[in-house]
C-alpha cells in the first residue's frame, strides 16, 4: 500500500519501501539533505499531521520527538504525513568563535562558545550552518563537565566548501549557527570495568580524545587503548597531550601509528591493522571507530573476526559527498581460502545445511523477505553457496554478480545489515561450528558491508562507470526467478525487463506499458 506525503501544498505518492526523503527528492521538492544515512540530520523535518515511525525518530532528543520531528531519510514505513521545514527556534543555537588555531598543517581546532542551555556528550556531533545554508557535521572533541567551550577538530580540504571556508575565511569573534547535538558515539558510564578499544584516523581522533577524557573523569577502571593513525609524524597532532594523559592514568594507553613516514618512536602501518593485531579477543570490549570510511571498515571487520559484539561497536565514518564506489572485486581477491573452515563444513554439505536453515528463516521474516520477492529460495541458496564455495576454497565456481551489483537496488541500513548478520550467526551457531571459525566467517561477511549498506538505490557499476536506469532495462537473469507480471518461472540467462528502482522483472511475454529501450538509460561516472 502506498503512502502520501504532503509538502508545500502538493502531495507526493511514496512507493513501497521508499523513504520520505527519496519521495520528496524524486518529486522535485526543495528539501535539504546531505548524507542520507541518518547521521548528519540535515534533512530533519517536522510532521504537522501523521505519526513518524520509531526508527526515523530514534536518534533525536526527546524534545524534538515530542514536537513531531523525524529524519525523512530513515522513514520507510507506511503512513501518510504532512510535513514542514524545521522551525529555527526549535533547532538552532548561535555560537561564537572564541579561538581558531592550527593543530597540524591541515587541521584546525575551532573553539566555540554557546549558551548555558546547550550541552553535549563527548563524541557526539553537531551541524554547523553557514549563512548561505551550507551545512556540515563535525564531532565534538571536548567534555562539557571539564571544558567550557565546544571544540571541533576540522581537517582542511581545499575542495571542501565548508572546511575551506572555516580554514581560510571564518574569523575569531564571528557568529555561526549550530544544530544538535546528535549521535550515539559516547561513553557508557554503566560499564566502568569494560575494556575500551578506540581506533582513529586523522581528525577521527577528536571525538575519541573527548570520550577517553570523559571516561577517565568518571572513574573508568577498565583498560582504555587509544590508537591514532596519520601518514606522517606531524599528523599526530595531539601526541604530547595524549602522552601526558597516559602518564597521569595507568589504565590509559596511547599509540600513535604512521602509515607513510618511518619513525623509530611509532609503529609503521595502517592503524586498523596495528590496533587489531594487539587485541586477539574482543568479545567483551566496547569498540569506538572514527575517521576515514576505509579505516573504519577495515577495523570493523577485523574486530568482528576477533569476536567483537556488533552491539558494542560504535562506528563513525567521516563520509564525504562523493558517492561510494564498489571495491568488492578487490575484496574478493584479497580473501585467502580457508581449508579448515571448508573441512568443518563437511566439504560443502554443512554449507548447504546452514544456508537452507538461514533462507528458510529469511523467507519467513517480515524485514528480510521483501528483498527476495522476485527470486526463488532454491536459486538464492544455490548462488550464495557458489559465492561462499569460491571464497572458502579458491575454486573458480561463481559466475554471478559481486555483492555491490547484486544488491545495488536494495536500500539496506546498517541496522538491517546487523539484523541479518545476527540471524546468520544464530544459524551457524546451531550447526555447531567452533567459535574461531564462526568469527572468521562473520568477518568475511563484514568486509562487504560498505558494498551492501546504502540509503538510496544505486546503479550497476561496470569498469568504474555507474549506469542509472530510470525505468526499465533489458538484462539477462543471473539467477532463475519469477515474473512479476504473470507469475511464470523465468530461467537463468533469460533476457528480462528489469525495473531498477523496484527490482521487478518481466518475462518476454510481459511488456510493461511504460518500458523504454535500453538506449534511453542514463549513465554517468
Amino acid at each position: 500500500m502506498s503512502s502520501k506525503v504532503q509538502w508545500g501544498g502538493h502531495v507526493v505518492e511514496r512507493r513501497d519501501g521508499e523513504s520520505v526523503l527519496d519521495a520528496l527528492i524524486r518529486s522535485g521538492s526543495d528539501v535539504a539533505f546531505s548524507c542520507k544515512k541518518g547521521s548528519c540530520h540535515v534533512c530533519l523535518l517536522r510532521a504537522v499531521h501523521g505519526t513518524p515511525d520509531a526508527e526515523s525518530q530514534s536518534d533525536l532528543r526527546a524534545s524534538l520527538r515530542e514536537r513531531g520531528y523525524f529524519l525523512p531519510c530513515q522513514m520507510r514505513g507506511p503512513g501518510d504525513l504532512t510535513v514542514e521545514r524545521p522551525r529555527s527556534e526549535d533547532l538552532s543555537t548561535q555560537a561564537w568563535v572564541i579561538e581558531k588555531d592550527r593543530l597540524a598543517p591541515d587541521v584546525v581546532r575551532l573553539r566555540l562558545e554557546l549558551g548555558a542551555a546547550f550541552t553535549w556528550l563527548p563524541g557526539q556531533f553537531v551541524n554547523l550552518r553557514r549563512a548561505d545554508g551550507i551545512v556540515r557535521s563535525y564531532s565534538s572533541a571536548s567534555c562539557p563537565e571539564q571544558d567550557y567551550y565546544l571544540d571541533l577538530h576540522i581537517r582542511h580540504d581545499p575542495q571542501g566548501v565548508m572546511s575551506h571556508w572555516i580554514y581560510s575565511d571564518l574569523k575569531v569573534g564571528a557568529e555561526i549557527e549550530i544544530q544538535g547535538p546528535y549521535g550515539s558515539c559516547h561513553y557508557h558510564a554503566d560499564e566502568p570495568e569494560r575494556s575500551l578499544i578506540m581506533v582513529s584516523g586523522g581528525t577521527g581522533l577528536g571525538p575519541l580524545y573527548a570520550i577517553s577524557r570523559d571516561a577517565l573523569h568518571k572513574g573508568h577502571r577498565g583498560q582504555i587503548f587509544l590508537y591514532h593513525g596519520a601518514r606522517t609524524r606531524e599528523g599526530l597532532y595531539l601526541h604530547n597531550e595524549l602522552v601526558a594523559l597516559a602518564a597521569r592514568h595507568s589504565n590509559f594507553h596511547y599509540v600513535g601509528c604512521l602509515s607513510e613516514e618511518q619513525h623509530a618512536d611509532f609503529p609503521h602501518g595502517l592503524v586498523s591493522d596495528i590496533a587489531m593485531q594487539r587485541h586477539d579477543q574482543l568479545a567483551e570490549a566496547r569498540i569506538f571507530l572514527c575517521g576515514p570510511p576505509a579505516m573504519v571498515q577495515a577495523a570493523r571487520w577485523q574486530a568482528i573476526g576477533r569476536g567483537a559484539s556488533r552491539s558494542r561497536i560504535h562506528a563513525d565514518p567521516f563520509t564525504t559527498a562523493a558517492p561510494y564506489m564498489p571495491k568488492d572485486a578487490e575484496t574478493v581477491a584479497s580473501i585467502a581460502p580457508d581449508p579448515e573452515l571448508w573441512a568443518a563444513l563437511d566439504q560443502g554439505a554443512g554449507l548447504t545445511a546452514i544456508l537452507t536453515d538461514f533462507y528458510d528463516r529469511v523467507f519467513a521474516d517480515t524485514r528480510l523477505r521483501p528483498f527476495f520477492h522476485n527470486v526463488t529460495k532454491r536459486r538464492v541458496i544455490e548462488k550464495q553457496y557458489e559465492f561462499l564455495h569460491e571464497l572458502f576454497t579458491g575454486n573458480d565456481v561463481y559466475f554471478g554478480l559481486r555483492p555491490f551489483n547484486a544488491h545495488h537496488w536494495m536500500v539496506i541500513s546498517d541496522d538491517l545489515f546487523d539484523y541479518r548478520e545476527a540471524l546468520f550467526e544464530d544459524c551457524i551457531r546451531r550447526y555447531g561450528l567452533p567459535q574461531h571459525l564462526m568469527q572468521r566467517w562473520l568477518a568475511i561477511h563484514e568486509r562487504f558491508r560498505a558494498d551492501i549498506v546504502k540509503t538510496t538505490p544505486r546503479g550497476i557499476v561496470e569498469d568504474g562507470v555507474e549506469r542509472y536506469l530510470e525505468r526499465f532495462d533489458s538484462v539477462p537473469l543471473a539467477v532463475g526467478s519469477i515474473c512479476d507480471g504473470c507469475g511464470a518461472e523465468v530461467a537463468e540467462g533469460t533476457v528480462v525487463r528489469y525495473h531498477m528502482r523496484t527490482g521487478l522483472i518481466y518475462c518476454p511475454a510481459c511488456q510493461p506499458a511504460d518500458s523504454r529501450p535500453a538506449s534511453d538509460s542514463a549513465s554517468h561516472t
